[in-house]
């Protein structure tokens, strides 16, 4: 579920980047014309692309990678073990009963890593989902410094 929600949120937010740069109202506190504002703001944003080394029309993907829960011999070799562990301990039942045993932990191994890099993955996604906000967040601010240095109102 946390997993969706993340790649959810880096849709959206790639998505909506190229909306959330052009996002703010400016307004000209000296009378500007519109074609000297359209200049400005094309100014502020290659220089706001330059300093944050942030592009809001071409922002960076966020890397996933899928987690591979293929089978990997955990629930055979487990079978294994437990069998020759049951044959060597008693008869036929115990070795039975221990590739029983032994399928079942090399099963809860299995689940078990599968469980952790499926964590390692999600820390990694809201990682780069929250360093892309600190990106665009920075653009920002440096978009709005540039205009309000050339004396625009910006909301």
């Amino acid at each position: 579920m946390l997993k969706r929600q993340i790649v959810c949120f880096c849709f959206l937010l790639g998505c909506s980047t190229a909306v959330l740069a052009q996002n703010f109202f400016v307004y000209p506190k000296n009378d500007q014309n519109a074609e000297q504002q359209q200049k400005d703001e094309s100014e502020c944003y290659v220089w706001s692309k330059n300093q944050t080394g942030f592009d809001p029309m071409n922002p960076p993907v966020v890397q996933t990678a899928s987690v591979d829960t293929s089978p990997d011999g955990s629930v055979a070799r487990g079978a294994v073990r437990g069998a020759a562990l049951g044959a060597i301990v008693g008869n036929s039942d115990d070795a039975a009963k221990g590739a029983g045993v032994g399928m079942a932990v090399g099963a809860m191994r299995r689940r078990d890593r599968n469980r952790n890099a499926q964590q390692e993955q999600d820390a990694y996604e809201q990682e780069q989902a929250a360093r892309l906000a600190e990106l665009q967040h920075n653009y920002n601010r440096a978009y709005k410094g540039c205009m309000e240095a050339r004396d625009y109102s910006i909301s």
